[in-house]
């Protein structure tokens, strides 16, 4: 059996939160599965 692809969906941002969440819904739907990061921990930088 062939295994299913993994696609990682990242973003630095929420701005573009409903358009990642709508891209993972038709990912899934495709037969993949979709590893969704919404956003990065910011870190204050010395």
């Amino acid at each position: 059996m062939k295994a299913r692809p993994t696609i990682f969906l990242s973003g630095v941002t929420h701005e573009f939160g409903t358009f990642r969440d709508a891209v993972e819904n038709e990912i899934e739907m495709k037969g993949c599965y979709a590893e969704n990061q919404p956003g990065f921990p910011t870190a204050k930088i010395s």
